[in-house]
């Protein structure tokens, strides 16, 4: 007889959202467009998600796609997992006492402890009877932990479109262009410090032959530069991916390539201006940060709908705090 491992037959919440949302399109490439992952990312995860439980889900040859015996079954229980939360969540305020509201925000790793810090600092002065649980993740894990009803309100630089979630765009903020002075296409830059007044003149097409460092953890904004570059009819042959802004900077300081970086975050944390980079203002991508949250819990939750309220009407102040106050 062969062994069964339990643990592998245990659905989680990603599980039952990614299954559930090809129910509902009856399509691996729209379900994937809902979920913001792209089509190979959703299907490489159901397939892991079909070896674990040793059988498929879905009849991939059919079109629209179908549900297997075992698909069908999976969606049975998916649903009352589903109901089963929510009823325990619902029944489990009545032995619970906080003193506190607690809502739980959700912010890019990118400038989650700037953000965290700002919001924390200000807003609990002035709100004491609502507590705030930050969670620092990358972007693209933050649309599906709040789907999941993981977190209350998120942060995000993207903009999307989620039946039953408000989207708003709340602060602003540049991304530019930074290299090494050692660079052959840098070479004239004599200035011994970096700021944003001497900048190198040169022309877009230059950097085509440079390494272009992109990361994981801002590559919403990468991928707006990478727009503008193309749209310039410019193409970037060599591109080396990192997974978070601390390294693509270090690189760049380096003088292994050139980087993409939002305006706000230079003087912050790891990204100390240094003697040894200049900025290329002249190519330049506008950047916004969005608040995103479930409608009805704004309507019908007043703790929620203050933390909201507070981050639009605050958004400078929170993601740069020292261009807020000039």
């Amino acid at each position: 007889m062969n062994d069964i491992n339990m643990e592998a037959l245990v659905m989680d919440e990603k599980d039952i959202l990614y299954v559930l949302e090809i129910v509902k399109h009856r399509s691996f490439t729209k379900a994937a467009n809902a979920l913001y992952v792209t089509q190979p990312v959703l299907s490489r995860y159901i397939k892991n998600l079909e070896m674990r439980l040793g059988s498929p889900l879905f009849n991939r040859e059919t079109s629209p796609v179908s549900l297997t015996p075992l698909g069908v079954l999976f969606v049975d229980y998916a649903h009352r997992i589903s109901a089963l939360n929510n009823e325990f969540s619902k029944e489990s305020k009545k032995y619970t006492h906080v003193e506190k509201h607690l809502i739980r925000l959700g912010v890019p790793l990118l400038v989650g402890d700037t953000i965290t810090n700002n919001l924390l600092l200000h807003f609990l002065q002035n709100y004491n009877d609502i507590s705030i649980e930050s969670h620092i993740d990358y972007s693209k894990n933050l649309i599906d932990f709040l789907r999941m009803n993981k977190y209350d309100i998120i942060i995000s630089g993207m903009a999307c479109e989620i039946n039953g979630y408000e989207c708003l765009d709340f602060a602003t903020d540049t991304g530019i262009l930074i290299g090494n002075k050692n660079l052959d296409l840098l070479s004239d830059m004599n200035t011994d410090s970096f700021d944003f007044d001497h900048t190198a003149p040169i022309e877009l097409s230059a950097l085509a032959d440079e390494t272009f460092i992109s990361c994981q953890d801002i590559s919403i904004l990468h991928q707006k530069m990478d727009i503008m570059i193309n749209n310039n009819d410019v193409i970037i042959k060599k591109v080396m991916e990192v997974p978070t802004m601390p390294i693509a900077y270090s690189l760049t300081k380096k003088g292994v390539g050139f980087t993409c970086i939002l305006k706000s975050m230079i003087g912050k944390n790891q990204f100390i201006p240094s003697a040894e980079l200049c900025a290329l203002s002249s190519f330049t991508v506008p950047f916004s940060f969005n608040i995103i949250y479930n409608k009805t819990k704004y309507d019908t939750d007043n703790s929620l709908r203050t933390v909201v309220n507070y981050i639009i009407h605050n958004g400078s102040s929170i993601i740069s705090p020292d261009e807020a106050s000039t």
